[in-house]
């Protein structure tokens, strides 16, 4: 683990917290008097909610920070049909929010497909040109499943994430 720490970009990291931290406070900012007034709520409730994801991200990438960026096709690979099926599983059980098909109801809490395929397009490519050259594959190959993807978005009405997807493949 201090191998780890030692190797951290400290000022990347000093500014993601100062980030997070601003973020936290700026979804309290925006969303206690809707939280207390709409759905008579603790003013706090997104804050908690927020913090709660943070922390969970926080023990993510811990846990991620462990393996070298060159193990990461294993994970990528099986992101891609994960995210895939998540995305397929929307046009059976999605519910309807601002009239897009995007969102899984689990009960306790629901998720938003669409916003980890965005962290998995950018992902698998860039892991495929770390391998090494014999085993490296051609970015050509990787378009099929940004198709797919973007297939699955149109047909639930996601026009907001078709945009986001092609503005962070375009990037």
């Amino acid at each position: 683990m201090k191998k780890i720490l030692k190797n951290l970009d400290k000022p990347l990291l000093i500014i993601s917290c100062i980030l997070f931290i601003f973020g936290l406070i700026m979804i309290f900012s925006a969303s206690n008097i809707t939280a207390f007034m709409k759905y008579s709520a603790s003013p706090y409730r997104y804050f908690f909610k927020q913090t709660i994801f943070l922390t969970v991200s926080l023990f993510a990438s811990i846990f991620l920070i462990r393996f070298h960026s060159k193990s990461y096709h294993i994970i990528s690979n099986l992101a891609v049909y994960v995210i895939g099926a998540a995305l397929a599983l929307l046009l059976v059980y999605g519910s309807v929010k601002n009239k897009a098909i995007s969102w899984i109801n689990l009960g306790f809490f629901s998720i938003q497909p669409s916003e980890f395929a965005k962290i998995i397009i950018i992902v698998w490519p860039s892991v495929k040109r770390l391998l090494p050259p014999p085993t490296r594959i051609r970015a050509t190959i990787t378009i099929p499943p940004t198709i797919i993807i973007n297939t699955l978005f149109l047909i639930s009405f996601d026009i907001g994430d078709i945009k986001k997807m092609r503005a962070t493949i375009n990037v």
